[in-house]
């Protein structure tokens, strides 16, 4: 509940897009395939935002280079960079 308080939503999408990816394959090295066993709306109830602000994320993440998106699967391009931008601080202390 904290992390959600002070992460922000596109901190929060890749923090469980991480999880899925180690759920999945903790050992790959690029375009991952996440099966998402949950819809979108289910997603970013998960992650306390809306269906809508989730997709503008998701979105972005495709437009950066780090996500590929289909109707049904989510493909990470580069784990270790999802990872590496998972690990980042929280903010300020």
């Amino acid at each position: 509940l904290l992390s959600q308080a002070q992460q922000t939503v596109r901190e929060r999408t890749i923090r469980l897009l991480s999880l899925f990816l180690d759920e999945c394959s903790p050992a790959a090295t690029q375009n991952v395939p996440i099966h998402l066993p949950l819809r979108r709306s289910e997603f970013a109830q998960m992650i306390g935002t809306t269906p809508e602000t989730l997709s503008r994320v998701l979105h972005r993440l495709s437009e950066s280079g780090l996500l590929q998106l289909t109707r049904r699967e989510i493909f990470v391009r580069n784990p270790a960079r999802l990872r590496a931008q998972d690990a980042r601080p929280l903010g300020p202390a």
